[in-house]
């Protein structure tokens, strides 16, 4: 865990995420789309630092709406809340409505 829940937010050093080694990861990009999030994706996957994180290694890595679901307070949050569950508990499943995960094909992809 990188923040706590009365922490404020901040951007999180490479050096703390490394060494949190998360077994799953959501990437819930403020204000942005999931097709806008997948286009700026390389600023992550590039760092070397990415491909040693477990939840990398594991396939737990998704990307969900940031702007529709986690911008602004209101029912998109209490969505998004329910989005993240999906995701979290998809086993198998490639995506899934309103999450994808990194590493799917694009012919499994359902960005509904």
């Amino acid at each position: 865990v990188v923040a706590g829940p009365k922490d404020s937010s901040r951007r999180a050093t490479w050096e703390e995420l490394a060494a949190a080694d998360p077994d799953a990861i959501v990437l819930a990009a403020c204000s942005m789309s999931i097709a806008r999030t997948q286009r700026e994706l390389h600023l992550l996957t590039e760092r070397p630092e990415w491909a040693q994180l477990r939840a990398v290694r594991d396939g737990r890595v998704f990307v969900v709406d940031g702007n529709a679901d986690f911008s602004t307070p209101g029912p998109g949050l209490a969505h998004g809340a329910e989005v993240v569950a999906r995701a979290l508990r998809s086993g198998s499943e490639p995506s899934g409505e309103g999450w994808l995960r990194i590493g799917t094909p694009p012919a499994a992809v359902s960005l509904r």
